[in-house]
C-alpha cells in the first residue's frame, strides 16, 4: 500500500481524470508502456 493520504490521492484521482479506472485515457497496458517508456520503472512489478 502507498503512504499518500486519502485526500492526496483524490486529488490526483481528479487531475488525471483516474475517476473512471483510466488515467489520462490509457488502460492499464497503455499507461503501464507510457511510464517504462519514459522513465524505464517497470510499475507493475
Amino acid at each position: 500500500m502507498s503512504d499518500i493520504q486519502r485526500t492526496t490521492k483524490y486529488k490526483l484521482e481528479t487531475l488525471f481524470g483516474m475517476d473512471s479506472g483510466y488515467v489520462m485515457n490509457m488502460n492499464n497496458r497503455e499507461f503501464e508502456e507510457f511510464v517504462c517508456d519514459e522513465t524505464r520503472l517497470k510499475i507493475f512489478d
